[in-house]
């Protein structure tokens, strides 16, 4: 926490400490890097979409309904194609279709591409460049002139690569079932702020896990299938803030099914003060829940505590990874005072 204002700090410090996990579990994260790769390639298409267009923050207002609707009915068609695609053209490979020289310079590329992503890090963007050359390839083997290889050769060959493709994605689904159930109780410190003003929270997270980081953390319960009485934690002291400039924290309620109350809350403390128990699947919908960072007086507040805690959550849900809970400061906007 410490180097969070310090990138040449980081740098310096950050490949040490993942060479130190590493070592630590290498097994589990050879598992998780494969998971985070192959998962990432097979949602290349729907993630794009669904960033380009059903984002809030990707369309103004007045189109943002029409935007996550043409996402909805788009995604389980598109969810399939890059595997598809990838897929023939390992087929078209195996069988021998299409110029061989030039079939293996754009797998080459494929190749240390995913061996890249997967050593360094894995996001759905990074890998359209290994849909667009496999289509390239599909346009080179079946696009000109007919195709050398013989129909059965072709049947087989390309049945072979999208089994093998498939095939990888299948493992990608159990190495990620793996990985969330192998999930490791670390102690996280980290800090929530709003990127410009200067109150901060310094945070501790002795039990749940930190899915990702940086000022706007993301929390869950450690296990997929949690137990009643198992919760994320999260201890904040409050530093630099002023009563001229009050904050606020806001925590977004993800899940949208409603009808399923009490399996999930979430709880915030304020200075000893329960502010905020709100029950996450009980009515339909997602959104921002704020609690402003104020004592009983109006006076910055020093300790913030956040809980996300099964109550009674029902086996074979994976509530764990649906209570997935993301933490955000904002500036609080003053109310005007009423005239008399």
């Amino acid at each position: 926490p410490e180097l969070e204002d310090d990138w040449e700090g980081i740098r310096s410090r950050a490949m040490p400490l993942a060479l130190h996990e590493l070592a630590h579990r290498p097994f589990f994260h050879a598992v998780r890097m494969f998971a985070g790769s192959v998962d990432s390639f097979a949602l290349i298409d729907a993630t794009a979409l669904f960033q380009a267009v059903a984002v809030p923050e990707a369309m103004p207002p007045s189109h943002r309904a029409r935007g996550q609707a043409l996402s909805a009915r788009l995604v389980p068609f598109l969810a399939p194609l890059p595997s598809v695609v990838l897929g023939l053209f390992i087929g078209a490979l195996i069988a021998r279709i299409g110029p061989r020289s030039a079939m293996l310079v754009l797998a080459a590329p494929i190749v240390l591409k995913f061996v890249i992503q997967t050593l360094i890090a894995a996001q759905s963007r990074y890998f359209i460049i290994v849909e667009a050359l496999a289509l390239l390839g599909l346009a080179l083997a079946f696009g000109e002139g007919r195709p050398q290889a013989t129909p059965w050769r072709m049947i087989r060959g390309l049945a072979i690569g999208l089994g093998l493709v498939f095939g990888a994605g299948r493992l990608g689904v159990a190495a990620e079932k793996y990985v969330m159930a192998h999930e490791e109780q670390l102690t996280y410190r980290f800090t929530i702020w709003d990127r410009v003003r200067t109150p901060r929270l310094r945070c501790t997270m002795a039990s749940g896990l930190l899915r990702k980081q940086y000022a706007t953390p993301t929390i869950r319960l450690l296990r997929p299938e949690p137990l009643a009485g198992d919760e994320a934690a999260v201890e904040c002291s409050l530093e630099g803030a002023t009563a001229g400039a009050p904050a606020a924290l806001e925590l977004e309620d993800s899940y949208a099914t409603g009808g399923l109350a009490g399996r999930i809350v979430l709880l915030v403390t304020v200075d000893g003060v329960d502010v905020l128990r709100h029950d996450i699947a009980d009515a339909p919908g997602v959104g921002w829940l704020r609690v402003p960072l104020v004592g009983a007086q109006g006076q910055p507040a020093r300790t913030v505590s956040v809980r996300v805690q099964a109550v009674k959550p029902d086996p074979g849900w994976e509530w764990g990874l649906s209570a997935v809970t993301t933490i955000r400061m904002v500036p609080l906007t003053p109310r005007p005072t009423p005239g008399p």
